[in-house]
């Protein structure tokens, strides 16, 4: 499906994350997922979405194990030493899924480059999967102040004086407004960022 963005974006630069360190990071796993299946014995099952969602799932069961079992250890006797021991536990716990989900959104982003740069290849916005979900990634303008003072000046003459912080999401629509209309807001660059979506 076509974007509102389409007639601008084309004429735009590429998005790039320029989060120090992040780029770095998806570029190693794009390389990783380039480089092929490895040989180390791994089958795929048949169904690989269901397997994933069998493992997701089976991490809550674990957990709610863990639970489980920190309740037993308890012996129904709730001391300050044994609640303070399971707190540590459960936080160990959610400090390695936040280093998973870290690892996973990476993973995320090296996935889209991936699609993104294929999709563009291809001359197709969408995929339409055999279990009836759709990936797609359309392109939209996307703000980024690379001079303060001048986005300050363009703000006041338009109206903007009592915001001393214009809100980002603010920024970025009345860049994606000025771009629809071929204008330029001082202070702002404005590039193709890819928005994925998945129905």
């Amino acid at each position: 499906m076509p974007s509102k963005f389409d007639s601008v974006t084309g004429n735009l630069p590429k998005w790039v994350d320029d989060t120090p360190g992040q780029q770095d990071k998806v570029n190693a796993l794009v390389l990783q997922i380039m480089a092929g299946p490895e040989a180390d014995g791994v089958t795929l099952p048949f169904n690989l979405s269901a397997e994933i969602e069998e493992r997701v799932l089976s991490i809550r069961a674990e957990i709610e194990l863990l639970n489980k079992v920190l309740i037993h250890a308890s012996g129904g006797k709730f001391s300050s030493a044994a609640l303070a021991r399971a707190y540590r536990d459960v936080r160990k716990v959610k400090d390695e899924m936040e280093k998973a989900e870290k690892f996973t959104n990476l993973l995320i982003k090296a996935y889209e480059q991936l699609f993104a740069n294929q999709a563009e290849a291809d001359g197709i916005e969408a995929v339409p999967l055999t279990d009836g979900d759709r990936i797609g990634v359309l392109y939209e303008p996307h703000a980024k102040v690379v001079d303060r003072d001048a986005f300050r000046e363009w703000c006041i003459e338009n109206g903007y004086e009592r915001e001393l912080n214009l809100a980002w999401g603010t920024t970025n629509n009345l860049a994606k407004d000025a771009t629809m209309k071929g204008k330029k807001i001082p202070g702002i660059e404005v590039s193709a960022k890819p928005k994925f979506s998945w129905r």
